[in-house]
């Protein structure tokens, strides 16, 4: 490298492609005289390194060159080099696919290219998309659209979902917007005499006018006409206003995907929200509100723990530490500790000394194998199960069913200290609190465009405070396809049921936990909102059809419509069948639980019944144990009355030998009888699971899907070609009667091991032992042809 600046200080260098072509072959000597495999590695990161230095360098110098050029000239030369690039043999560096997809991202270059000349450009691009590589064509496509015609629609790749999308400025509105369309700043009256000043020279100026008249100058009468014109305005912008809802409330705005909302990063969104929810319980949160929206967002446990780590504290098996010492004002606070005379002193000693002694490290499943604490240990058959006692030890913080803001906990437990710190309030660390690729788990994930739209959806409704319109949740599932739609989404037991995260009731009433504020006028019949609130208040909730049966015995007939515009008017019910919340949200604002059947479920304490049930483990094996009886006869021999008290003995009737131990019989404790040992489970093919194709071991043309797996033994669907007529028959078979149907470019699979198991995806290419496969829009993975599995679709 010495002799690299020696040459850039002597000027030797005449042009830039000899630098460039001077530091790469300099580096790949270093690379090849080194033989370690450390030194190589990282030399070979350098050169990936200059590698896309070079291609900035060329990028920023050809835009450069072509910002200089008209844009007649510019959109020549860029169609040229699409054109010719990639025909030569050697490629030159300074005008590969790298340089020209940069230079073609610079929306700068066609600021003031005219429709023709986008068109031109848009054409080149995708005659010429071919030649770029895989991951830069779904970018390139819109190349020649970027600031006219249809506005940008956010591409659908679990990718992209971190970066933000790009928000433009909001066009300053003038006085005369507030004038005429009552949008606007607000203005002062000097601002509003200001405008009907240039309202009033605009419209009187004429065109060969020189001196214009100051409204200042203006006569009474003139005045007076001024009040006139500012009059027609105003019933102008209140014509104007009453149209503009009318249109937007009879068709859908021109471009959707303008106006609908859109989640840059669902995992932050999630952070934010358990942030929030925590916030507004007072710092403590069940973790029943947080682990069904993980799961079906498809993120893992441990990336929400991480991300939360520098506020929050859960005793989960995901986090670093589950388990706190309380200090002294903190072991006063306990809500439910156990009797003092509960442990032995030992074993509470022990157990205290070893959480200690973990410090930040303290695991339940480590404490339990350091104390041996376990299902046949006899400290499991005295004091109950490990849980119930950290729950109820007054010096241990323990509590895996809630989460807690630190600061919550700061005087209460003592911090241990890690090796960045106290992992306390106040700790240094900073967490993770975007998406990466570690947060995803997609074991189970299925369908792509379904996984995608679902996480969307989620994200949206948190995004805008737990809950969104339902035509703009209809809008989100739509890149899920026809099959998917918000009636699915809150069908129990469907294949996309969201009912555990989700809460939408268009046809139930319930009642609130808070009535809202009354309306100053109500148009419906007193007598209708009284029989409502009677219905609802008797069983906490009731269907439409419900509230029209209990409305019949009222005079008038009432119809369907006038008891939804009453419900509108009643402060104490709850019915919004155009919302879609999240459960969590909706469960803080009606009184009954979300669902009727889950009412009878409501106030069941687990952590109470598990306590109970220990402590009758407890009671029950201290009850086994027989209290020593106490002898009728106290025998005393001292020295000096050892004869009378053996007498006395003999004129009881007993007989001296009993107090002689040797005379005893053991009997030995016959051990308990094991069960026999279960048999080893076959092993199976991963391939063998429900939606594979497969072919009929002997019959060519048989080719079937396997609809239910138990073992080895499969249900499938054959489809048979009997007399020229082909009928489906479902028939049961065992594995060896069964071929994996070969894969082919093209075809739906499905990965079944792996990180990624369960996503299904298309087969787009073949490389030896390896297969890629192409999942969602722009995600292609390479695996081994052993991971994946032809699907019938």
């Amino acid at each position: 490298m010495a002799s690299i600046r020696q040459r850039i200080t002597a000027k030797m260098y005449v042009c830039a492609p000899n630098f460039w072509g001077d530091l790469r072959g300099t580096l790949k000597a270093i690379e090849e005289q080194r033989n370690e495999r450390t030194s190589k590695s990282k030399a070979q990161q350098v050169l990936k390194h200059v590698a896309r230095l070079e291609v900035k360098f060329w990028a920023k110098a050809s835009v450069a060159m072509l910002k200089e050029l008209d844009p007649e000239s510019r959109i020549e030369r860029i169609v040229d080099w699409l054109q010719t690039f990639g025909l030569e043999e050697e490629e030159d560096t300074s005008s590969g696919p790298a340089v020209l997809y940069q230079v073609l991202s610079d929306v700068t270059l066609q600021k003031d290219f005219g429709i023709h000349q986008r068109e031109a450009l848009s054409t080149a691009v995708k005659e010429n998309l071919q030649k770029f590589p895989v991951e830069m064509q779904a970018v390139l496509e819109r190349v020649g659209s970027v600031t006219g015609g249809r506005a940008f629609v956010p591409v659908s790749d679990w990718r992209r979902r971190h970066n933000q999308t790009t928000q433009l400025d909001s066009p300053t509105l003038g006085p005369g917007a507030t004038l005429l369309f009552g949008i606007g700043p607000e203005l002062t009256n000097d601002q509003v005499q200001a405008s009907h000043s240039a309202v009033v020279e605009l419209a009187d100026e004429p065109e060969s006018a020189e001196v214009q008249i100051p409204v200042q100058d203006l006569t009474a009468e003139q005045e007076q006409d001024e009040a006139a014109n500012s009059e027609i305005l105003q019933s102008l912008q209140r014509e104007l206003a009453e149209q503009e809802k009318k249109a937007s409330a009879e068709g859908p705005p021109a471009d959707e995907s303008a106006v609908m909302p859109y989640s840059a990063d669902p995992f932050a969104d999630l952070l934010a929200t358990i942030m929030l929810w925590l916030q507004q319980a007072g710092g403590t949160l069940e973790r029943e509100a947080v682990l069904p929206l993980i799961k079906a967002m498809g993120f893992r446990v441990r990336a929400v723990i991480q991300g939360l780590s520098q506020d929050v504290f859960w005793s989960h098996p995901e986090a670093e530490c589950e388990i706190l010492l309380r200090t002294a004002a903190g072991t006063s606070l306990h809500p439910k500790p156990l009797p003092a005379n509960y442990l032995h002193d030992a074993v509470r000693r022990n157990l205290v000394l070893q959480v200690r002694q973990m410090g930040s490290k303290a695991k339940y499943d480590k404490l339990a194998g350091m104390l041996g604490w376990n299902a046949k240990s006899e400290l499991r058959r005295t004091y109950g199960a490990l849980r119930i006692v950290l729950a109820g030890l007054p010096e241990i913080f323990y509590d895996s069913k809630k989460l807690y803001l630190k600061q919550v906990l700061e005087g209460v437990v003592d911090w241990p200290v890690g090796k960045d710190g106290r992992i306390g309030p106040n700790t240094v660390k900073e967490a993770v609190q975007h998406w990466t690729r570690a947060c995803d788990d997609l074991k189970g994930a299925g369908d792509i465009d379904w996984f995608n739209a679902k996480r969307q959806l989620l994200g949206v409704v948190m995004n805008q405070g737990g809950h969104c319109d339902v035509q703009v949740a209809r809008w989100l599932l739509q890149p899920a396809g026809d099959k998917v739609t918000l009636e699915k989404v809150f069908e129990p037991g469907s294949k996309y049921d969201l009912t555990s995260v989700l809460f939408w009731e268009p046809r139930r009433v319930f009642r609130r936990r808070q009535p809202m504020t009354a309306p100053e006028t109500c148009k419906a019949s007193p007598d209708l909102c009284h029989a409502i609130s009677q219905a609802v208040d008797t069983a906490g909730t009731a269907t439409i059809d419900e509230l029209q049966a209990a409305a019949e015995s009222l005079p008038s007939k009432v119809g369907e419509d006038a008891i939804v515009a009453a419900l509108q008017e009643i402060p104490e019910v709850f019915f919004m069948p155009d919302t879609v919340f999240l459960r969590h949200v909706a469960a803080g604002i009606i009184l009954e639980s979300c669902r009727p059947e889950e009412v009878g479920r409501e106030g069941i304490d687990e952590d109470e019944e598990m306590m109970r049930e220990g402590l009758a483990e407890v009671a029950a094996a201290a009850a086994a144990i027989k209290e020593p009886e106490e002898d009728p006869l106290q025998i005393k021999a001292p020295n000096r009355n050892a004869g009378a008290a053996v007498s006395k003995v003999q004129n009881a009737g007993m007989d001296l030998g009993f107090f002689n131990f040797t005379g005893f019989q053991t009997k030995k404790a016959e051990p308990d009888s094991a069960p026999p040992a279960a048999k080893k489970p076959r092993i199976v093919p991963a391939w063998l699971t429900e939606g594979a194709a497969v072919q009929v071991r002997g019959e060519a043309h048989a080719e079937g899907t396997i609809l239910e797996v138990k073992g080895d033994i499969c249900r499938v669907r054959i489809l048979r070609s009997e007399g020229g007529d082909a009928r489906e028959v479902e028939e049961v078979l065992p594995l060896p009667a069964m071929i994996p149907v070969a894969p082919d470019i093209g075809r739906s699979v499905k990965v079944v091991a792996g990180d990624r198991t369960g996503v299904i995806g298309k087969l787009v290419g073949l490389a030896g032992a390896e297969a890629v496969v192409q999942i969602g829009g722009m995600c292609y993975e390479t695996l081994p042809m052993t991971q994946i599995a032809v699907v019938s679709i």
